[in-house]
């Protein structure tokens, strides 16, 4: 509670500060530029530690701010009508058409300067109305399609489709609609609404990204098999991202969450990219996805996945044969599965290694195996006639030096 307290202090002082500072000439830029640059950093420092918890107050400290410096515009936000919505909707249209040909850093007033298209404000702005109107309830999406036509429709409009998404973000992150009885039937029509924002507008990719991991996150307290399916078409349209080009963000995530996916996920998601990717790859990209599929639970996923799968996985690696190093890793760690999983079926398998050359990267056709009981050795040298990748196998028990020199005593 005091770091909560010490937090909104903190903040005040800043934005209190400069607030002061704005009424001074323009050389005092600099100062607010570096006290804004301080205040993010303070902000994410606490977002990161503590949460969103922490910062709810904050947003009631930046509106009496707003509200000291701008008494008019606090005035009219204090409206909450039909004729408040139709405000708010003009000055978003104006804000999104308005031109102004002043230089970045210009300090004075020329309304010559500013140039705006009513006929496209207005078009804008019942846009924004009527999408407004849809966007009241989810319960919308899962049972009107012609108010969801007009929603896609709409999404045309730039700042119509950011409204839509930041909307979809609430939306998606509300207990009350992942746990209530319209998430099911109102999910494919988030899918879809994304879809329309990446079709539309590049400069959106990010924000629909961040639906996209919020939606991967949830924890539905619903059907299993259902909620591992609206994760798989999470993915799918994560995927889809990354086909039109928004590519790194999206492995970056998989990579760093691969610990906390489900296996079925994982694997659902190597599918889909191996089933949509062609060469030439670029350096970056076999190398980031490459981390993924050496990644032991990715590794023990692909296990289970389709020979159509296993193919395309033997094409990536052939195609990165370019840069040696790397591929000469990803056989080396493919073919170590393959060898501990064998040897699995006699007992618990400590450590598997296959001898590679070093200046070749081939196998030097012997490895080594370590097992946990001596049983499980006396079983494998029982059990005859052992055949790895269709060659005959020679086993041979070898022994420590401890073990040396007890059979000498």
């Amino acid at each position: 509670m005091h770091s909560a307290y010490s937090y909104i202090y903190t903040q005040q002082v800043l934005l209190q500060l400069d607030q002061t500072l704005s009424t001074s000439s323009v050389h005092v830029l600099p100062y607010r530029s570096k006290l804004e640059r301080l205040r993010q950093t303070l902000h994410e420092a606490v977002l990161t530690a503590h949460g969103d918890q922490k910062l709810d107050s904050l947003h009631v400290l930046k509106r009496a701010g707003v509200s000291a410096a701008y008494p008019a515009l606090s005035e009219a936000i204090a409206v909450e009508s039909a004729g408040h919505r139709t405000s708010c909707a003009f000055v978003l249209a104006y804000a999104a058409t308005v031109q102004d040909t002043r230089p970045l850093l210009a300090t004075t007033t020329d309304d010559q300067a500013m140039s705006w298209d009513e006929a496209q404000v207005h078009t804008i702005a019942a846009a924004l109305e009527a999408a407004s109107t849809v966007c009241k309830s989810e319960t919308t999406l899962s049972y009107n399609s012609d108010a969801v036509d007009k929603l896609v429709r709409s999404m045309a409009i730039p700042v119509v489709s950011m409204g839509i998404l930041h909307w979809l973000q609430l939306l998606v992150a509300s207990k009350t609609f992942y746990n209530g009885p319209f998430f099911h039937a109102a999910f494919p029509v988030v899918m879809s609404l994304l879809r329309q924002a990446i079709a539309l507008h590049v400069g959106q990719w990010p924000t629909v990204f961040q639906v996209l991991v919020t939606s991967v996150r949830l924890q539905p307290e619903s059907n299993p098999v259902k909620v591992l399916e609206t994760k798989k078409e999470t993915l799918r349209c994560m995927v889809h991202l990354m086909t039109c080009g928004y590519i790194f963000p999206v492995l970056h995530f998989i990579a760093t969450q691969t610990d906390d996916l489900d296996q079925a996920l994982l694997r659902h998601f190597i599918q889909l990219v191996l089933m949509r990717i062609a060469p030439p790859y670029s350096l970056r990209f076999t190398t980031v996805l490459s981390d993924i599929l050496l990644h032991p639970k990715v590794s023990q996923a692909l296990r289970t996945c389709p020979v159509e799968t296993k193919a395309k996985l033997k094409e990536f690696a052939h195609v990165c044969q370019a840069e040696d190093e790397l591929a000469a890793d990803i056989r080396r760690t493919l073919s170590e599965t393959e060898f501990k999983k064998y040897f699995s079926q006699y007992g618990k398998v400590v450590s598997a290694e296959v001898m590679f050359n070093r200046e070749t990267n081939k196998s030097r056709g012997f490895g080594f195996v370590i097992f946990e009981t001596e049983h499980s050795v006396d079983l494998v040298l029982q059990d005859g006639g052992h055949v790895l990748d269709g060659k005959s196998v020679r086993l041979l028990r070898i022994l420590s030096e401890s073990q040396v020199w007890g059979r000498l005593k």
